[in-house]
Order: structure tokens, then C-alpha cells, then sequence
């Protein structure tokens, strides 16, 4: 119709202007043309997903190890303190948490107060220093912050970010502490 060749009607014509899609396969093997299963499947086959750095998986290197150049008593307490208060923000607790680096044995933060909240009483209980009324389950045990419950209010306190987080504050204490059991008793470096 109106001078192009037929499409459906099966007639012959000049088709050479045409691109089919055999021919563009066909380049791709050397020219040769291969109408198997392998074929389709090349077709049907998604590329590879790219992953962009922000969606990347976090690896367990990132979580567990700690850097040469941080691998000292001040550096980890200053990576303790910023991981408890970025923790403290995201459980509306940010206010309790305040640095503690005047001793080579202190953890890196301390409560602001002797009565706290759940959220900060959990946090400050990572540093062996629990306030005396921590409750032993409320908003803030870990079922809540990481798993949550069954039914639809119950969301977990912490995104997956956030629970990465929690356990990378959990190894910089335990190394922290790994590095301040290495000290002689009563022998404090700090410049006091």
C-alpha cells in the first residue's frame, strides 16, 4: 500500500531496505547465523544489573575491620562516640550521649545524666556502664531495634543501615576494649 513493501500479506518485494534481526546476530558470531535455543536464550537473557555504590551490599570487611590508622585507643574512642550519637539521632537520643576521651579507659561517650532513656540506657549499656534503672525490655531490646514483631505496627527501630551500624559500634568497642585490657593496671597515657 502507497508504494511500501507488504508486510503482512506474505507477497514478495524489495525488501532491502529493511533491517532484520538475523543479520545483526549474525555479525555478532562472524557472520554466522544461529537460529538455536542458545540464541533465543542470548536474547532473552537481562544484562548484568550495575550496581551503584550507594546500593552495593555492605561486605564484612566494612563492618569488622578497623583500619591501621585507627587502630589506636583515641581513634576508636572517637569512632565509638560518633557511631553512638549517629544511633542516638535515629532512636531520638542524641542529646544523652556526650564524648568521654579524658582517659586512655574510657569508653569514648558517657550519658549525659544519671536518668536516661531506654534508647540511650541500651547504648550506654555497650560501654559496660549502665545506668542503674536499665530496663531490661521495652522500646529498645533487641527484637525491637532489629527484627521487629509479626503484626503490621511492628516494624524494626532500625533500618538496615542503622543495624550495620549498631554492629559496627558493637566491634569498634570490642576492639577498644581489647586494646585498653593491654594496658598495666593503673597506667593511663592519656595528657591529662
Amino acid at each position: 500500500m502507497y508504494g511500501a513493501a507488504p508486510v503482512i500479506s506474505g507477497e514478495s518485494g524489495d525488501v532491502s531496505g529493511l533491517v532484520t534481526l538475523s543479520n545483526g546476530y549474525g555479525e555478532e558470531n562472524g557472520g554466522e547465523e544461529d537460529n538455536g535455543e542458545d540464541g533465543l536464550l542470548s536474547l532473552l537473557t537481562p544484562e548484568p544489573e550495575v550496581v551503584l555504590q550507594d546500593d552495593a551490599p555492605v561486605s564484612n570487611d566494612s563492618i569488622w575491620h578497623v583500619p591501621a590508622h585507627q587502630d589506636d585507643i583515641e581513634h576508636l574512642q572517637n569512632t565509638a562516640f560518633r557511631l553512638a550519637w549517629e544511633l542516638g539521632e535515629v532512636l531520638g537520643c542524641e542529646d544523652e550521649i556526650l564524648p568521654q576521651r579524658d582517659k586512655d579507659t574510657s569508653a569514648g561517650y558517657v550519658g549525659a545524666g544519671e536518668v536516661c532513656s531506654e534508647a540511650a540506657a541500651f547504648l550506654l549499656g555497650l560501654t559496660g556502664e549502665a545506668p542503674v534503672l536499665h530496663p531490661a525490655a521495652g522500646v529498645c531490646g533487641l527484637p525491637e531495634l532489629f527484627t521487629g514483631g509479626p503484626g503490621e505496627g511492628e516494624a524494626p527501630v532500625l533500618t538496615d543501615e542503622d543495624a550495620l551500624k549498631l554492629l559496627r559500634l558493637m566491634r569498634v568497642m570490642r576492639r577498644l576494649r581489647e586494646l585498653q585490657r593491654g594496658l598495666k593496671y593503673g597506667e593511663d597515657n592519656s595528657d591529662e
